[in-house]
């Protein structure tokens, strides 16, 4: 169905994703745009009031494209299971994927840095698997950083939002040493160095090589670039991201993405 082919609902027309995925291959194009919807259609379940209907609505998800269920009911999941049953990189990412955000909407906390460092690259990385597994790119070391990077700046430009949603994602040990709760992020003016604090450990914790590894010519690159130039201008605005999205301007991603 049209519907869940390249452009879909994840990837409109002058989002970072579509000329990610506009200036790939015309033969990538709907399977990228079917696992970029996948991806939104996994973080939407963070927003369910209630924490075991979204992981009911997970494990149907998996069970849409796990090649042992059979044939899928669902056309994305159709989609889907095509690329889960032709790779065993792509089984492995899916399969990460889910685990992982069971744990999220399960709202179990996350002690260190190192452990959402984790989670962007459990995440992240599986899904930057994907996007080679699709882009008939080596998945690798490299690719899997660059997911984790990806993941974490997506999780700063999103973090307000997040936070209404009660995921919470500032590690035990950094709310300590600012003296906040999670409850307190919202209204605090602590906030902003709060979540600089997270980012500068994983900036520095991320060996940045990644970035020039992978080609700018595929959409692993290209999206790599975009969050990159994302993260600078969050920067720039002081981490301004608990009462409003940053973004780039549709035209700036579209020069970035050529």
């Amino acid at each position: 169905m049209r519907e869940y082919e390249f452009p879909n609902q994840a990837t409109p027309a002058g989002s970072s994703i579509y000329y990610c995925i506009r200036f790939s291959p015309k033969k990538y194009r709907d399977q990228l745009a079917s696992i970029f919807l996948y991806k939104q259609t996994l973080r939407g379940l963070y927003s369910l009031t209630d924490p075991g209907v979204a992981r009911i609505k997970l494990q149907w998800w998996h069970e849409q494209i796990n090649e042992k269920k059979g044939c899928s009911e669902h056309p994305l999941g159709r989609q889907l299971a095509d690329i889960y049953k032709n790779s065993e990189s792509a089984h492995q990412a899916f399969d990460l994927i889910n685990i992982k955000t069971d744990q999220v909407l399960h709202r179990q906390p996350l002690n260190t840095i190192n452990e959402y460092q984790k989670l962007c690259s459990d995440l992240g990385g599986s899904f930057a698997d994907l996007i080679q597994v699709v882009s008939d790119q080596p998945a690798n070391d490299q690719s899997k950083l660059a997911g984790t990077w990806i993941e974490h700046v997506e999780n700063m430009q999103l973090f307000g939002k997040l936070l209404r949603e009660n995921i919470h994602l500032i590690p035990i040990d950094v709310l300590k040493s600012s003296g906040l709760s999670n409850d307190q992020l919202l209204g605090s003016d602590k906030t902003a160095d709060v979540l600089k604090t997270l980012h500068n450990s994983i900036k520095e914790g991320l060996d940045q090589s990644f970035s020039d590894a992978i080609s700018k010519k595929n959409c692993l690159g290209k999206l790599t670039k975009l969050r990159s130039k994302l993260m600078d201008l969050i920067e720039q605005e002081d981490m301004a991201v608990i009462n409003q999205r940053i973004s780039l301007t549709p035209i700036r991603k579209l020069w970035l993405a050529l």
